[in-house]
């Protein structure tokens, strides 16, 4: 599944790219292609008995389809120490045994609203309203009830970013969630 996604990942941003390319005469902006490395927080859906939230390590990659408007995938992985599972969408409670894999991928949609009310493009901050819709693909080692399965996640997300360097945004969001609700990390457009 993850050779998958990954996959998936590369031939989206392909695509993205060669679009970019064969109408870039048609276009009077640039369009952009932005990469992130992100932690991603959950809590409701795991939870370890010392009561931590999980922060999985994960990479996104949006593309600029319109002024103001991006459109991406994101995709994460974390091994898991033995963990409780709380899914509201079945009732029952679940143990992991350590080394369990989680595995975090969709779709996500960002509307950065900053840069049409303070009108400069290339300004040093950012801010945005994103949307995501996506899975976490839960496995186990052995001892999980009930088995273990894809979970739908999914939020409205606020974010603010901030320019570094040239290209270089240090990033954070915070919003409403099936499981995760925030995140930070570094970003890189070009």
């Amino acid at each position: 599944m993850k050779n998958v996604v990954i996959g998936l990942a590369f031939l989206i941003s392909f695509l993205l790219l060669s679009f970019n390319k064969c109408f870039s005469q048609i276009f009077d902006e640039r369009r952009y292609l932005y990469v992130s490395v992100l932690v991603d927080n959950f809590s409701d859906l795991v939870t370890s008995y010392a009561k931590e939230n999980v922060h999985v390590i994960g990479l996104s990659i949006d593309y600029e389809v319109l002024p103001y408007l991006r459109a991406g995938l994101f995709g994460g992985y974390k091994t898991l120490n033995t963990i409780r599972y709380n899914n509201p969408e079945n009732p029952m409670l679940g143990y992991a045994q350590a080394g369990s894999p989680l595995y975090s991928y969709g779709f996500q949609l960002s509307y950065h609203f900053a840069e049409p009310l303070f009108g400069n493009r290339y300004s040093k901050y950012d801010a945005y309203v994103k949307t995501k819709y996506g899975w976490i693909d839960v496995d186990s080692n052995i001892g999980f009830s009930p088995e273990p399965g894809v979970y739908s996640n999914y939020g409205i997300y606020v974010g603010g970013a901030v320019n570094i360097i040239h290209s270089l945004y240090l990033f954070g969001e915070l919003g409403i969630g099936t499981y995760s609700y925030s995140s930070f990390g570094l970003r890189f457009g070009f």
